[in-house]
């Protein structure tokens, strides 16, 4: 819905910053910035649920609310 468009986020990022790890008691917390070819900082949290292989990415920035997504981990062989 607006004010959101189409985005594609199936490439590399052209820099990340303040990339941290934290274990928790269920998985693990993954975060980073990019600005994704824009002027903007985007935030992305992972929440990696290791008894469930489940996993939530949060992408937040100043300017949107915030976007969340669900989805399965899975071992690439």
């Amino acid at each position: 819905t607006p004010p959101y468009y189409f985005v594609l986020l199936n490439y590399t990022l052209p820099s990340v910053s303040h990339y941290t790890t934290e274990q928790t008691h269920d998985g693990w917390n993954v975060s980073f910035s990019s600005t994704l070819f824009s002027a903007s900082d985007y935030n992305f949290s992972f929440e990696i649920y290791s008894n469930t292989g489940t996993a939530v990415l949060t992408i937040s920035s100043t300017w949107y609310p915030d976007v969340q997504y669900n989805g399965s981990i899975v071992s690439i062989n």
